[in-house]
């Protein structure tokens, strides 16, 4: 807020040395950004007799942002070497630099210096910018230290006899490899095929992987060493491999797994079609209950006097009785009546006459 005498006769707001043309009043709203951190903002009021200006740096918290970028660096055995990162952020954030798969903390500066390098400090280095409780940011970059070729592979690699066995190695270095070379016994191989043997090569990122071949591996091939060799403009590089002898799985173990998978096989699906069949069953019984509305009751027997020759000692057969030995007498060539008991061939009209009158029923059947 300004007061002045003459009055004030108006307001310029500037961000970073930059006009803002619709700021014009006393106060200036905006949404800011972590920009307004670094450029100041300006108000400036003036009347008749002159003007003042003021500035200030809006604290804006804001995460790890990256200033300048690290940029790949090649260096000499022996020489030194300086990688550059600059972070900005708010509140105040701490740097660390380390080499990619180390935990240790080599710098805690914008810059990480490395002294009479070797070809171990050549690879990837890490920096990594922290703002507390706000984020966090990193960055990766690589130095290269130029010298003879740097190989990298197992002592002892494996294989089956019989089968193919491969022997590789990797080589990393700077400048990357002119040639390699495989050797053993009387042989020599830089690439392609050569009898049961065969030399690829693969480029990668981070350099170079040469991969020996061997068909049929025999009992010779693991009485021997494999020299790998590479060489650039600083002289060669050389790896002794030797390759083991691996067990393979026996034919008898393979079969009997193969048959015994099948066996469980055949086992799952008896039992999967067991069980529709059954479930197949149960439904049916179900239906069939359903469909059977028995209604039986108890009525008083009087005699018939138009069929005397079928009259039944009435005291001790009851009507229920009678009705049931008709049902299981109409099935009597199930197995099962209480599975297979069915009433699809008697409407709800036929029942009640026969449960009623079974005479009567039985005279016009």
């Amino acid at each position: 807020m300004a007061t002045a005498n003459p009055a004030i006769k108006g307001y310029r707001w500037a961000k970073g040395g930059v006009i803002i043309e619709a700021a014009k009043e006393s106060s200036y709203e905006t949404q800011v950004d972590y920009t307004f951190f670094t450029e100041p903002v300006s108000c400036e009021v003036h009347n008749e007799v002159g003007s003042t200006n003021v500035s200030t740096l809006v604290d804006v918290h804001f995460p790890p942002r990256i200033v300048v970028e690290p940029k790949p660096a090649t260096t000499d055995m022996g020489s030194d070497a300086t990688l550059t990162c600059i972070w900005t952020g708010n509140p105040p954030l701490t740097l660390t630099w380390t080499k990619k798969g180390s935990n240790m903390v080599l710098s805690n500066s914008n810059q990480l210096f490395l002294k009479s390098v070797s070809q171990e400090d050549a690879g990837q280095y890490v920096c990594k910018a922290i703002v507390p409780r706000i984020g966090v940011g990193e960055r990766e970059v690589t130095l290269f230290v130029n010298g003879p070729p740097v190989i990298t592979s197992e002592g002892e690699q494996y294989a089956v006899r019989g089968g193919v066995g491969q022997v590789e190695c990797f080589i990393g270095s700077t400048p990357p490899p002119d040639r390699i070379a495989w050797a053993w016994k009387e042989k020599y191989l830089e690439i392609g095929t050569m009898d049961r043997y065969t030399v690829e090569r693969t480029k990668t990122d981070s350099g170079v992987r040469s991969i020996l071949t061997i068909n049929n591996v025999m009992e010779a091939d693991f009485q021997t060493s494999y020299n790998c060799t590479a060489w650039n403009a600083f002289g060669p590089g050389t790896a002794i491999i030797k390759l083991v002898e691996k067990e393979g799985v026996p034919v008898g173990i393979i079969a009997g797994i193969t048959i015994s998978a099948g066996i469980l096989v055949i086992i799952f699906f008896g039992f999967f079609i067991f069980f529709l069949y059954r479930r197949r069953k149960g439904s049916r019984k179900d239906v069939t209950l359903r469909k059977l509305d028995i209604k039986v009751e108890t009525v008083n027997r009087e005699p018939l006097t138009m069929h005397p020759d079928r009259e039944e000692d009435t005291s001790s057969v009851s009507t229920a009785t009678r009705v049931m030995k008709a049902i299981y007498s109409s099935f009597k060539d199930d197995v099962d009546l209480k599975q297979d008991l069915r009433c699809d061939t008697i409407d709800r009209e036929e029942y009640e006459l026969k449960v009623r009158h079974p005479y009567i029923f039985n005279q016009y059947k």
